[in-house]
This record gives C-alpha cells, sequence and structure tokens, in this order.
C-alpha cells in the first residue's frame, strides 16, 4: 500500500513582472522536502510574470512540483484579531490542506479580520500569517511560530525581528502589532484591537 504523502504550498509575490525573495521560497521547499524524507532538489521553474501589478503565484508539490498558478491579488485590511485556541494543532509545513486552521476561523473569528492562534498558552501566528509585536524597543516575534515564514526568517536573519516567547497574557502590554507574509511584506497595525 502506498502512502500519500501530504501537499505543500507555496505562495510567491509577484511585483510589476518580479518574483519576490525566490531565495527564500526555495530555502523552504528544499527544508519542507527534507522533513518529508526527500533528499533530491526541485528548483523553482517558474512562468513569465505578469508585467504590471501585483499577482500570487501558487506553487503546489509533494515530491514533485504539482501545478503552479498565478491568481491576482487584492490585499486585506487587518486591524481586528480574536483568540483562538488550539493546543493540538500542527501546520509547521506549509501544508495545502488548512483544514484544521479554517475549523479555527469558523469558531473564533466572529466578525473580525482575523484570528491570533494560541497553542500551550502561547502567540504562534495568525492564521494567514507570522506575528510581531512592538514593545518600545524592538519587533519581538514567536520563538516558536506554527509555520516559519518567508518573510519573518528574512526578517530574522537581517536583525529586524527578536524570537521570544509571547503569552496571551502578554499582548496587552504592546504598543504596535505587525503581521507578516510573501504577499502582505511587514504589515504594521499600530491600533489592533484584540478580543
Amino acid at each position: 500500500m502506498k502512502i500519500a504523502l501530504p501537499r505543500l504550498l507555496e505562495t510567491i509575490k509577484i511585483a510589476n513582472g518580479t518574483y519576490q525573495n525566490l531565495l527564500f521560497h526555495q530555502w523552504r521547499i528544499d527544508w519542507s522536502r527534507k522533513r518529508l524524507g526527500y533528499r533530491d532538489r526541485i528548483v523553482l521553474k517558474l512562468p513569465q510574470p505578469p508585467q504590471h501589478g501585483i499577482f500570487r503565484t501558487r506553487v503546489l508539490y509533494s515530491k514533485n512540483i504539482e501545478d503552479i498558478q498565478i491568481l491576482p491579488y487584492t490585499p486585506k485590511k487587518f486591524q481586528t484579531f480574536s483568540f483562538a485556541y488550539d493546543d493540538h494543532i500542527d501546520y509547521s509545513l506549509k501544508f495545502a490542506n488548512r483544514e484544521a486552521i479554517e475549523k479555527l476561523r469558523q469558531k473564533y473569528l466572529n466578525g473580525k479580520d482575523d484570528i491570533l492562534i494560541v497553542k500551550n498558552g502561547l502567540i504562534r501566528d495568525s492564521s494567514i500569517a507570522n506575528i510581531a509585536f512592538w514593545n518600545g524597543e524592538s519587533w519581538i516575534t514567536p520563538k516558536t511560530p506554527l509555520l516559519k515564514g518567508t518573510t519573518r526568517e528574512r526578517l530574522l536573519r537581517a536583525g529586524v525581528l527578536v524570537e521570544t516567547d509571547i503569552g496571551v497574557d502578554e499582548v496587552e502590554q504592546f504598543q504596535k502589532m505587525a503581521i507578516m507574509n510573501a504577499l502582505l511584506g511587514f504589515y504594521e497595525i499600530p491600533n489592533f484591537q484584540l478580543f
């Protein structure tokens, strides 16, 4: 009996004809495939991007690249967040199947813009992005996010972010919040609201 390995997803931003941060996306593909037991490397071969505007590239893969789609991208606004609690959720790889995250959104969203996922008392991520909080001196990000995003990794390496554990009871003390992913970049939210 053949065991089906999970399908993974990589989302890459195109801005005015240029794929953004490809080295970090290739890094995550390599890292993720090693965790699935693959030793060979697959190199991203992407189609010619649209020359004007912002688009998202959706790359579906496991052993091989299975599908590449280029889709229009319309950014959303984020201001309000609900806490979503799940001590068993695992999204350590960017799984194409987001059922566990979608169930949390259905249960906890309650009309807010997004959720902040709490696992074992610690803030981890939003449903679509890594997070950071401004403590008056530096931007801190959870030491153990659900997913190690490419933008988070890039900003950690650049010294913009500092990793630490962030308890759910600590977030009220922060002055600003940011969410970050490949499409949003580093999206600051000065007047964030948590529920």
